[in-house]
């Protein structure tokens, strides 16, 4: 779980919930949680711009989203701003679904950005995203004082020289360096949840400003520590334990009635900050527990190799070069193996299909054909996907071990851990489009 891909995993995650954290507490306090929505949704449309120019999709998402941000704090002067940013989402998602209609390249990569891919980080993509975090926190901590007093006093924030218009715009553009590099971790939609769930609730309990930024990445970081931790051993959405862990934090904190006028110091507002802290720590307890077992649940015995055939196994983890990487489901990796000798494989872009002979220790491919889709994206999961299952060529051995409802294969170099769906069945291969 610490190895590979997935420490690239941990370190952007944290990051994104830092800033995350810190941002969303201006967003919640400044009453911008439609903006915060706004702008990670309408970046998306940068991404697609971006793959279809075949640039890094972070630059995309940054000038999309800067754009975003300057368009609604410029167009919010002459109207509401509600409507402003309901306008501006709407037109860069329509230039969102034009980028992609229009593109080559394959859309998976682009689509990815609504909902995340947080096992997908490459090496190459935690440096910007370190990068942009830095900048973003190192903004708000700059202008911490301006964003506190315009957010809570404005008439006496323009007595006293300090622009709130200027300061929104400020804040808008920070939040949107914040989107760009969170979009990729924990995807457009979930990135609200993220931003403002954590925030919602350290404010729910405190008054204080710092304590309550300071609670808020808190928050933050023990949500996604956990859903990472959970969805690398359940191979379930990260997106579902994010906004479940956001949701009961949220809850958490309201479960009282506790009025966010109350003063601090009072007794209930330190029972809600032991309470708040409690399921922090319960929460990270849980990340640590999903991560001591270093991976998948334990399996039971192996059982004869022959038991695969005749079922559709999903690909949940692949072994390579000393590395384990966990494959989502949206990927939809799976193996297919027929009763009557019928062989079918997919990966991200391509359907394989051939026959497949068994043997003592697994099983052997015959004949094999595939669709001819290319792919010109870099995303280390689609690439390492891709290339176990080329390892299925004609003439190719493969070991196959199954325990339980898990198969595990081996050929080429790579390990396939497959899950197994439905029932047995005389299933015939999916023939490709």
């Amino acid at each position: 779980m610490f190895s590979g891909l997935m420490m690239n995993t941990w370190i952007a995650a944290s990051v994104v919930a830092v800033v995350a954290g810190m941002t969303g507490f201006f967003a919640v306090l400044r009453g911008s949680t439609f903006a915060a929505h706004a702008i990670p949704n309408g970046a998306f449309a940068g991404a697609a711009g971006a793959g279809l120019l075949g640039i890094n999709v972070l630059w995309g998402l940054a000038v999309f989203a800067v754009g975003g941000a300057l368009g609604i704090g410029a167009l919010g002067r002459k109207a509401r701003h509600d409507v402003v940013t309901a306008l501006t989402l709407v037109l860069m998602l329509g230039l969102g679904a034009l980028f992609v209609s229009v593109s080559s390249q394959y859309a998976e990569e682009t689509y990815s950005l609504l909902f995340g891919e947080v096992f997908g980080v490459s090496k190459g993509e935690v440096l910007p995203i370190a990068v942009l975090g830095a900048a973003a926190a190192a903004a708000i901590g700059l202008a911490f004082r301006p964003l506190m007093l315009t957010s809570a006093l404005p008439e006496v924030a323009d007595a006293g020289g300090v622009s709130t218009r200027r300061t929104e715009v400020y804040f808008l553009v920070v939040m949107a360096l914040a989107t760009s590099m969170t979009v990729p971790v924990v995807g457009a939609l979930l990135m609200f949840s993220l931003m403002i769930g954590p925030a919602a609730a350290a404010r729910a309990v405190t008054a204080r400003p710092g304590v309550a930024m300071a609670l808020s990445v808190a928050i933050a970081l023990a949500t996604v520590w956990l859903s990472i931790a959970l969805s690398y051993r359940t191979n379930w959405p990260l997106g579902f334990f994010v906004g479940v862990a956001g949701a009961v934090f949220y809850l958490a904190a309201h479960v009282r009635g506790l009025s966010p006028a109350e003063p601090p110091g009072t007794v209930r507002r330190h029972r809600d900050m032991k309470r708040i802290a409690a399921v922090a720590l319960l929460v990270l307890a849980a990340a640590g527990c999903g991560g001591a077992g270093g991976g998948a649940p334990p399996e039971p015995a192996p059982t004869a190799q022959a038991g695969f055939a005749g079922y559709e196994w999903s690909v949940v983890a692949i072994g390579h070069d000393g590395k384990r990487t966990p494959i989502p489901a949206r990927y939809s990796v799976y193996l297919q193996f027929a009763p009557d000798g019928r062989f079918g494989a997919n990966d991200p872009v391509n359907y394989h299909f051939g026959s497949y002979r068994r043997t003592g220790d697994g099983f052997t491919i015959g004949d094999i054909a595939s669709s001819l889709v290319g792919y010109a994206g870099a995303d280390p999961v689609t690439l390492l996907a891709i290339g176990a299952i080329s390892a299925f060529g004609k003439g190719a051995h493969a070991t196959a071990t199954v325990a339980g409802d898990r198969l595990t294969v081996t050929a080429g170099g790579y390990t396939l851990t497959c899950r197994r769906d439905g029932a047995q069945a005389d299933f015939p291969p999916p023939t490709p489009t």
